[in-house]
């Protein structure tokens, strides 16, 4: 592993950054092997846009991220996004090298667009928000078109049913409609089918599937516009090559690991009582794979080794051994979590970041405490 990046994978897990967002959110910016990331931090119909942007700035995970990537050249902003609901406002955090103003352009087209549609009005904004968006990010062209027509057909829909904006109806109620969600859908089946399985069995299915299929879910809440659309592969196998690049054992980190969870991710998602986790629980899973490996990867600085089998066997240990949990820090933001679970349970406030930082260098790197539960 190149010392650049090892450098910085150790750095962001002494800031208890979660490893999924090291690898499919800054590695491949510190690579330039994408332009720009985006991780969704909250969901949220409690606050209002600028309110949710100021919370997302404050939270423990920007500022764990913009404390250890500028130092790479990486820069670190927040963006908002309205729904056609009216109330629910999803905030996300970008990493990016170059684009500050593209970003405050995105934002804006983004306000402007929600404070339409809460007011029960068409907007001419929205589609012109998700398109500038998707370009900041690198998608390709076809899936963001893709996923435009389907959000302003449903924003059309809601329109003729006088349900656009606020006005009362549950999430449930509103996303029925939605002809993304049922394009979702019918990708999910025809890549994954429709019945119900286990972890295990999704895992198998998508280790078959070819690899022009898993490359085109190269980023996590990416929606392609088919399965193995041939742009969105090229994006991936970008992504990839770049691990290679650095690493081998790292490329098959993200072939292994993070392209089945983007896949997992989209079919716990679209397929409902399919016997997956819920995204909380497959975040775990996939945080505790990849925290896995990379510690034997650091080891193998020192000669002890880690091959394709060695992943292989840490994904099938983590497998069987379901009923065990992982006690780390900031696996995913509390918010996104309590949203992604749709529990209202609290959990108690982090520690602040600089005395987790001081605590955590004091630990010995990269330990696991894996513990049964009860």
């Amino acid at each position: 592993m190149r010392s650049v990046t090892k450098r910085l994978i150790d750095e962001c897990r002494e800031a208890d950054i979660a490893p999924l967002y090291v690898m499919d959110n800054v590695i491949p910016v510190l690579h330039s092997s994408r332009p720009a990331t985006a991780l969704v931090y909250d969901i949220n119909d409690k606050l209002d846009y600028d309110g949710l942007l100021q919370k997302t700035a404050d939270s423990s995970c920007y500022r764990a991220l913009e404390s250890v990537v500028s130092r790479y050249g990486i820069k670190v902003g927040v963006g908002a996004q309205g729904h056609p609901h009216g109330k629910r406002i999803l905030s996300k955090i970008y990493l990016f090298r170059d684009g500050g103003d593209d970003l405050r352009d995105i934002d804006n087209l983004f306000r402007k667009a929600h404070c339409e549609m809460s007011n029960g009005e068409i907007s001419e904004s929205y589609g012109e928000a998700l398109r500038c968006d998707g370009k900041f990010l690198g998608y390709s062209d076809c899936c963001i078109e893709s996923a435009v027509a389907d959000d302003i057909e449903h924003m059309n829909i809601l329109a003729s049913r006088g349900m656009l904006g606020d006005r009362g109806y549950s999430d449930s109620e509103v996303d029925e409609l939605a002809p993304g969600n049922k394009r979702m859908l019918r990708h999910m089946q025809k890549i994954l089918g429709g019945d119900r399985i286990d972890m295990r069995t999704a895992v198998k299915k998508i280790s078959k599937l070819s690899p022009r299929v898993r490359f085109s879910y190269f980023t996590n809440a990416f929606y392609a516009c088919e399965p193995g659309c041939l742009n969105a592969f090229e994006v991936g196998r970008r992504v990839s090559t770049s691990y290679l690049g650095d690493d081998p054992m790292l490329a098959e980190l993200y072939t292994k690991i993070v392209l089945p969870h983007n896949i997992m991710f989209v079919y716990t998602l679209s397929i409902k009582e399919s016997g997956l986790p819920k995204p909380q629980s497959l975040y775990n899973f996939s945080n505790k794979c990849i925290a896995g490996i990379l510690n034997k990867m650091t080891a193998h600085a020192s000669g002890s080794g880690i091959d394709s089998m060695s992943i292989q066997n840490i994904i099938d240990h983590l497998l069987d051994n379901s009923s065990y949990e992982v006690t780390m820090d900031a696996l995913l933001p509390k918010e996104m979590m309590r949203s992604l679970s749709g529990s209202g349970r609290k959990r108690k406030d982090r520690v602040p970041l600089d005395q987790r930082l001081n605590k955590s260098r004091k630990r010995r790197r990269g330990r696991i405490d894996i513990r049964k539960r009860r």
